[in-house]
């Protein structure tokens, strides 16, 4: 059976028409891990188009036909508690959420084509409750080494951090990329895990910058999929530490990529709230806020934020070790001091029209960055 654009676009319709058994039962189904993959589909297929409407029907239909310990119930709460976070319900969607990762606990898939075990498990960080119950994570000593008089320099601060493997790969582009892109960030933080860098080495390269460093230990983790998620996340775990160094905002960037003017054409855009982001608020909570630029500013919100997420981060890490725990956990982060502290954000694509590939230059080998974290 055929899963073509044509057939697609044909189911789609047929679910904006509420024909939802014929369209299931039209579904390739080979064995049980292709039906779950297959359903969660098309599920994608009428959130991309935006067609809430025939997915709340949908869940509502197979909720209504499945039976209660059957396997294909995970689909049925992790797209419930969607629903739920959209409709603003954020602890019945939590709840549901821990409903749709306890059902994929309880059943075993083979499918390498059924990927959203981690987004189950990844849902799970959303509730933060647990998380501010705990002491924040104990992170390993630092050493500071920040330029002096740096009066030539004005507004925020980007701050990288990465590890010895993407230091060596990417800062120097990063850098260049920054100096020759415009003249309004110039100031910038270099956190390595792992390394010391040459200070005067890399200010003598790149005089058109004010660049501070500071390194700690290789990273304690035994775990490669830990390591790799504390990599992800150091850039927001030693913010705080930034903030009270250089007693101003910061932008908070990937290091695996160039900058481009645009870039600095955001600044009017990073004054107007405490934290502005790139977001897609149709996407799973966990995959609607990206990390690759993310602005914050010097308040006490964002401090709380910040604090936020470290315990979120800390509460999750030994339970899902997933690369993408950082997002994640930046969701859980903003979300409650939103509501709790006041904490203001705003889109940088709602503002300006600009995407993050129009900001950041990635590379586009993937299969090379695999490699990269390979040998993390």
């Amino acid at each position: 059976m055929t899963t073509d654009q044509a057939f697609w676009e044909d189911a789609l319709r047929r679910c904006e028409a509420e024909d939802f058994a014929a369209v299931l039962a039209s579904l390739p189904a080979q064995d049980l891990d292709h039906t779950l993959f297959h359903r969660h589909l098309l599920c994608r297929n009428l959130l991309q188009r935006r067609q809430f409407t025939a997915l709340e029907g949908l869940v509502n239909h197979l909720d209504a036909v499945t039976g209660q310990h059957a396997p294909e119930r995970m689909l049925i709460h992790l797209w419930r508690g969607y629903l739920l976070e959209r409709a603003g319900d954020h602890s019945k969607a939590v709840s549901s959420f821990w409903k749709a990762m306890q059902a994929s606990r309880d059943h075993a898939f083979h499918n390498p084509a059924v990927s959203i075990q981690d987004s189950f498990d990844i849902g799970g960080s959303l509730s933060c409750e647990s998380a501010l119950a705990l002491d924040p994570m104990d992170l390993p000593p630092v050493t500071w080494d920040l330029p002096a008089g740096d009066t030539a320099h004005s507004g925020p601060v980007l701050l990288l951090a990465a590890n010895d493997v993407y230091i060596d790969e990417f800062l120097n582009d990063a850098l260049d990329s920054l100096e020759d892109s415009g003249d309004t960030i110039t100031r910038v933080h270099v956190h390595a895990i792992g390394l010391e860098l040459n200070a005067d080495a890399l200010r003598g390269m790149y005089p058109g910058l004010s660049i501070g460093l500071s390194h700690e230990p290789p990273c304690p983790y035994e775990k490669r999929s830990e390591r790799l998620a504390y990599y992800a996340a150091a850039r927001f775990l030693r913010a705080a530490e930034c903030l009270d160094r250089y007693h101003g905002d910061l932008v908070v960037a990937d290091i695996d990529a160039t900058f481009t003017p645009a870039l600095h054409g955001l600044l009017p855009v990073f004054a107007k709230a405490e934290i502005a982001l790139f977001s897609d608020p149709v996407q799973f909570p966990w995959l609607r806020y990206m990390a690759g630029v993310v602005s914050i500013r010097n308040t006490g919100a964002s401090r709380r934020m910040l604090d936020l997420f470290l315990r979120s981060f800390s509460d999750r890490l030994p339970v899902n070790s997933s690369w993408m725990v950082d997002q994640a956990a930046l969701y859980t982060a903003i979300h409650f001091a939103m509501h709790r502290h006041g904490l203001t954000v705003v889109g940088l694509h709602q503002e300006t029209g600009l995407t993050m590939t129009d900001v950041l230059i990635t590379p586009t080998d993937r299969h090379a960055k695999n490699d990269l974290r390979g040998e993390a």
